[in-house]
């Protein structure tokens, strides 16, 4: 699916599982351990369940195991008690 989307020149979003792994600085690693080792450093509103929370961003450049192509993880803090990835 992602290799018919690159080809269409679609961008697209995707939700991920805690056994999804990505190309990191040449190694795989398991995205909750990506998520662990970042912050987020870009502080926003956001509005989430009906109620205004103070969300934090980051991202990180990776690849995934289908096609190689460089995307940008997206990571979300601040609106429960868990990473949103």
């Amino acid at each position: 699916m992602f290799l018919k989307l690159d080809s269409m020149g679609q961008d697209y979003i995707i939700r991920l599982t805690a056994k999804r792994k990505f190309l990191y600085h040449n190694k795989w690693v398991f995205a909750t351990e990506l998520r662990n080792r970042r912050k987020g450093k870009v502080k926003l509103p956001l509005f989430y369940k009906g109620k205004i929370h103070d969300a934090y961003l980051s991202h990180v450049k990776v690849q995934i195991t289908a096609s190689r192509k460089d995307i940008y993880l997206v990571l979300v803090y601040g609106i429960t008690e868990h990473q949103i990835l």
